[in-house]
């Protein structure tokens, strides 16, 4: 679990310029708080995208006026055209200003032309689970949108195959009946090149590794609540492992894989899961409860 330092200045609600800077967002108040400054992340994000795609376009036609300018200046000078010419080389200078202050903003709303999974998946964690979380509960929130691509995250790497894992989303809080939950996750990323004649084909197997740690207020013996553990069915997930420790359901599993292929036509996204993310997110929580709810309070 990400510690989030209540020092942090995040940690007081959502700040656009420190945003821009790390693109994490970490906080820690009531459900409601979070929603909203998750609000004001999409919006940004929609902006982010409008203002980027409008530069961007700025940008291209700059650089081919530009073009088209400089080539308009030989034919003056090959004809001796010095007035056309100089009037030319005005407008290449425009163009290059140009280009260059639209690039720069296009460089600049791209960072923050965020991944809308990211965020999307956590407010429908704080929906779902809000509905057992006291108004007034704070609850702490951390959400990395940096690119998994970066070198800080590459675990391995063999030839042409990398693997990358990113921990981006973390969450602590306590339920209304007393019992505290801590879930994490991370992006694992297994990438594979296959150097074409003319291009790169590129795979990417994305699956998300999940843990959810529940304290439980009052808890029975270790071995009693994992007795009963294992009677539970386990999730349709991956790599589904479940323990107790100390009064702790530790629950742990992996979801469906996502693959991506990148090559001539763009890229394509298969996905060999049959539940949506959301979904797959709020299976180790459904175990829980299940394995709590059902636990005979009598062997307590």
């Amino acid at each position: 679990m990400h510690a989030i330092d209540p020092s942090d200045p995040l940690a007081i609600g959502f700040d656009e310029a420190t945003f821009r800077k790390s693109l994490i967002y970490s906080a820690k108040g009531p459900v409601a708080m979070l929603q909203a400054d998750l609000l004001q992340i999409r919006n940004l994000d929609a902006n982010s995208q409008r203002q980027a795609s409008k530069y961007g376009t700025w940008g291209a036609l700059s650089v081919i006026g530009t073009i088209v300018c400089l080539v308009f200046v030989v034919i003056c000078i090959v004809n001796v055209l010095q007035l056309a010419a100089a009037g030319a080389v005005m407008l290449v200078a425009v163009g290059l200003v140009t280009a260059i202050w639209s690039l720069s903003r296009y460089m600049y709303f791209s960072k923050t032309d965020v991944e809308n999974r990211r965020y999307e998946l956590a407010d429908d964690l704080l929906r779902y689970l809000g509905a057992d979380i006291k108004s007034e509960t704070e609850v702490e929130l951390f959400l990395n949108f940096n690119s998994y691509h970066k070198s800080a995250y590459r675990t391995e790497k063999i030839g042409n195959n990398s693997t990358y894992i990113l921990p981006w989303l973390a969450m602590r809080g306590k339920f209304a009946d007393g019992n505290r939950f801590e879930f994490s996750t991370e992006l694992k990323v297994k990438r594979k090149e296959k150097p074409k004649r003319k291009y790169t084909k590129v795979k990417e197997d994305k699956t998300q590794d999940m843990t959810l740690e529940l304290a439980l207020r009052n808890p029975p013996t270790d071995e009693a609540l994992l007795n009963h553990l294992v009677t539970i069915p386990p999730p349709p997930l991956q790599r589904y492992r479940a323990q107790v420790n100390q009064g702790k359901l530790i629950l742990r599993a992996a979801s469906g894989v996502r693959r991506t292929l990148t090559g001539r036509g763009g890229a394509v996204e298969h996905c060999g899961a049959h539940m949506a993310e959301r979904e797959e997110f709020l299976r180790l929580f459904l175990t829980a409860y299940h394995c709590w709810n059902t636990f005979p309070r009598q062997a307590a």
